[in-house]
């Protein structure tokens, strides 16, 4: 055996030489590699990290995303749809390719001749048409609608509010399906008109604003009545001229009695304008 552990002089030079350089390396790494090098923990703190959040597109309702995405990048005004040029359907609230698609489809018919032509283009959704037709006129000059305007003053015509229909609705100047729609959707979330300033609630263009004033009435007595007594806090919260105080005192005091007047709330919680208005949803 000690025959093949024997080295010359040479050899044993090499052995020492490579044991040299091999505890140079070990001694290197463990320098590089020191703690002080290294993180405590690994650590990231909440306040640098950015979030995402992803909403599936599926859940959404078509309706509602177009009603975001075609709002009008101006007010509506009357107008002749063979008038219009591309950015002036954009700004009706179409897309330029929709914008383009009308145009393309005027072309092609020889031109818009009615209402109806103007919803047989397939990009112009229901929404959009219910939104722009009280605006369409056709071969209309202004002197023409100001006397259609006039012979409706002389006429009288008054529409009340609280009980018109959606076809008496409609037969008002520049109220469409889609106003009429909005008129009796706000009408029948809060009970009714009491007053002819909550028209300004209903978000009309300024045409179609004046022309409710000027043609409709309000009987309060025909607003839907809410019983003080029994509503729940949510039905509370839809009437008109509430807030939170006031809703929290009506839950309070019917706790400890019937309320038969709405004389305990103070003019801190509600003005004796608005007090009186809100009465008038309210049965006790």
């Amino acid at each position: 055996m000690k025959g093949y552990f024997k080295f010359n002089r040479l050899e044993k030079y090499g052995v020492i030489t490579l044991m040299t350089v091999i505890l140079v390396f070990i001694f290197l790494l463990n320098v590089n590699l020191s703690p002080k090098e290294l993180p405590d923990e690994l650590f990231v703190h909440k306040d640098s990290l950015s979030y995402i959040i992803i909403k599936d597109k599926k859940e959404q309702n078509p309706v509602e995303v177009e009603k975001k995405t075609s709002q009008p990048k101006e007010k509506i005004t009357f107008f002749d749809p063979n008038d219009l040029s591309k950015d002036d359907w954009v700004n009706l609230g179409f897309s330029n390719k929709q914008a383009e698609s009308i145009l393309n489809y005027k072309i092609k018919i020889g031109g818009f001749k009615s209402k109806k032509d103007v919803q047989s283009s397939y990009v112009v959704s229901e929404y959009m048409y219910e939104k722009i037709e009280p605006f369409i006129v056709f071969n209309q000059t202004k002197e023409e609608l100001l006397n259609e305007e006039s012979n409706k003053e002389i006429a009288g015509i008054r529409i009340e509010l609280n009980t018109a229909t959606k076809e008496d609705l409609i037969t008002i100047k520049w109220i469409g399906p889609y106003y009429a729609d909005r008129i009796i959707d706000w009408r029948s979330r809060t009970g009714g008109f009491v007053n002819i300033n909550q028209v300004d609630e209903l978000g009309l263009p300024d045409e179609a604003y004046k022309s409710i004033i000027e043609n409709t009435s309000i009987n309060p007595e025909m607003v839907k009545k809410t019983n003080v007594n029994t509503a729940s806090k949510n039905d509370l919260k839809k009437i008109p001229f509430t807030n939170w105080r006031v809703i929290a005192e009506i839950l309070k005091f019917r706790d400890q009695a019937k309320i038969e007047n709405l004389d305990f709330l103070t003019e801190e919680m509600i003005s004796s304008e608005d007090k009186i208005m809100l009465s008038k949803y309210l049965s006790f």
